[in-house]
């Protein structure tokens, strides 16, 4: 099938439980994002060609990947993400309450 667009269709999963996370994916390419749904799938029709993807999720490490499309192609991509977790320093507050 030469004439068709190539379709990728890409699922970002958690990599201890394997759930869907609905992440960001964007590629410096094209200088385009797109949004995972809340299951992680989404699904792409790109031209031909080599495409840089980055996934980013608040909570987990950020994943970047190379993609070749040649016309006519279909594939699947599975995405784990592995959680990252950051530590935070303590803070102090201190305030007063006054009444009206």
């Amino acid at each position: 099938m030469a004439g068709r667009m190539p379709s990728v269709s890409l699922s970002a999963v958690d990599s201890r439980t394997g759930e869907g996370i609905p992440a960001v994916v964007f590629s410096s390419t094209v200088a385009s994002g797109w949004y995972a749904d809340s299951s992680g799938h989404l699904t792409l029709d790109l031209g031909p060609g080599t495409y840089h993807l980055n996934f980013r999720l608040i909570g987990y490490r950020g994943r970047s990947t190379e993609l070749v499309l040649t016309p006519g192609a279909r594939c699947a991509m599975l995405v784990p993400m592995v959680r990252d977790t950051v530590q935070l320093k303590p803070v102090g507050l201190r305030g007063s309450l006054t009444r009206a």
